[in-house]
């Protein structure tokens, strides 16, 4: 039964030229049947070649991604590391320095504020010796 089943070759199997080749109308039904299982294991050779370079094809793509994943990880750890640093204590420094900056640029309104009327009170009383001799 298998004798009869190697010999039994589906028409998808047989290339064109070898259902036209002059050589194989010549040839004995033993040659033509151990050509025939010749080309089918090339065939076979050649599939498992392509299913061999189509894993490592995948193999690699797979490696890409852990690497990608990993880079992925290590920037999330440093962000978390960055965050850290920057919430001291409970508060947070950004928030602390813009704060600070407020009440710099507040306080130096209140000295320019100051030193118009430390200026303004001089004038007036420049005026006073001025007008009472």
């Amino acid at each position: 039964i298998e004798e009869e089943e190697e010999e039994e070759i589906s028409e998808e199997e047989l290339t064109d030229d070898t259902l036209t080749d002059p050589e194989l109308d010549v040839l004995d039904p033993e040659e033509k049947k151990m050509r025939r299982k010749m080309r089918r294991e090339e065939k076979e050779k050649i599939n498992r070649e392509k299913a061999y370079l189509a894993r490592k094809v995948l193999e690699e793509k797979k490696a890409e991604l852990q690497r990608t994943k990993k880079q992925q990880e290590e920037l999330k750890d440093k962000l978390q590391r960055l965050e850290s640093k920057v919430l001291v204590g409970g508060e947070n420094l950004l928030d602390k320095a813009d704060s600070q900056r407020r009440l710099l640029e507040q306080a130096a309104k209140e000295l320019e504020l100051r030193k118009l009327n430390e200026l303004r009170l001089q004038q007036d009383l420049q005026k006073k010796e001025v007008n009472n001799p």
